[in-house]
């Protein structure tokens, strides 16, 4: 398994495997960081962002995973776990306050992974405009102390 991260053909293969779902998720450029995990093609991917917390704040940067993908075939065999951390590294390099995700009840298998790494668990509800419905879920978070 080797990590690569997002470039043009990277992001081609992601959108071509995972449709335009991965398109929706992909954040690259000063404020983003997407990192592959390729066993002869794109098995999964982390998303992640920089976001300011709201006000009062608002001085304060933390990093935003918006998605966790491992293929079901590849799931259990430490790949999450290493895009996580690379996660966790690059936000550490960028000097943010903390690294932050959220995951809906319907993708509770995740959980023991960000138990397992150390994150807090955090039940909450919120709102999702687009589908104009409440949805349950938690909120997981890890600080980074200098």
């Amino acid at each position: 398994m080797i990590y690569k991260p997002l470039d043009d053909d990277l992001e081609i293969l992601l959108n071509e495997k995972y449709k335009d779902w991965a398109g929706k998720h992909i954040h690259k450029g000063a404020d983003g960081f997407t990192l592959v995990a390729y066993d002869e093609g794109p098995v999964g991917f982390v998303s992640v962002y920089k976001k300011h917390l709201p006000s009062p704040l608002e001085k304060i940067s933390e990093a935003f995973i918006d998605v966790l993908k491992v293929d079901d075939d590849y799931k259990r065999k430490g790949i999450g776990s290493k895009l996580v951390s690379e996660c966790e590294q690059w936000a550490q390099s960028q000097g943010l306050y903390q690294i932050r995700a959220w995951s809906s009840m319907d993708k509770v298998e995740v959980l023991p992974l960000w138990h397992h790494l150390g994150y807090t668990l955090n039940p909450a509800e919120i709102w999702i405009e687009r589908c104009e419905e409440v949805v349950k879920g938690v909120y997981v978070s890890r600080r980074f102390y200098e």
